[in-house]
């Protein structure tokens, strides 16, 4: 049963990845998991970037890299291993740091193996963009030519200078990608650079 302190205090997202990347500690309980698990996370845990926050599930770069894991709006969430309404612990070998979306989608119950395994298969940030932007690539484009992807490049770079989309926290949501990516896959089927409507 943990202690009242060690369930009450709840340590920073520095000090939590502080304890993953730069305790022994830390990497006993890499270690640990992989030895009880049979799971790898070596490269996600054993390799956090202290100066660039992400979502240690996905991989998602959290406000373009910029900021410290100290930072206060940073975005990511403290998220419990084992859960603390089932006695898990505040301690950082408890705790990983994720975004909003993987901490909603993570497992939570007693059993360790359940969320380890899960967090060791979420799929990239990078994948899921890359396969939400190839969904806007009809199928018959799916084997482009050189001269095609060119194209197809040039005709973005004039959407995006055209429409100008806002960047959030330096970065254009998946939204805007797609549908710039639409624009430009319709002006090709069209044949013709400017089109006065989408």
């Amino acid at each position: 049963m943990k202690s009242q302190q060690e369930r009450l205090t709840m340590p920073t997202r520095q000090q939590i990845a502080d304890w993953w990347s730069n305790t022994s500690e830390g990497m006993a309980r890499i270690l640990d998991i992989q030895e009880r698990f049979d799971i790898d996370l070596s490269g996600s845990l054993g390799g956090i970037e202290i100066d660039a926050p992400h979502c240690w599930a996905c991989n998602k770069s959290i406000r373009g890299g910029r900021k410290r894991y100290n930072t206060k709006d940073l975005g990511l969430h403290r998220c419990h291993v084992i859960p603390s309404t089932h006695g898990g612990s505040n301690h950082p070998s408890n705790i990983v740091l994720m975004c909003t979306d993987c901490h909603k989608d993570n497992p939570d119950s007693l059993d360790e193996f359940s969320f380890w395994w899960w967090f060791n298969n979420v799929e990239s940030h990078f994948n899921k963009s890359i396969r939400m932007l190839s969904t806007v690539i009809p199928q018959d484009m799916k084997g482009m030519s050189d001269d095609t992807a060119r194209e197809l490049h040039q005709r973005v770079l004039n959407i995006l200078d055209e429409d100008k989309p806002v960047l959030v926290h330096g970065r254009m949501s998946m939204g805007s990608m797609m549908s710039v990516l639409a624009k430009a896959v319709r002006q090709h089927k069209r044949g013709s650079l400017r089109l006065e409507s989408y």
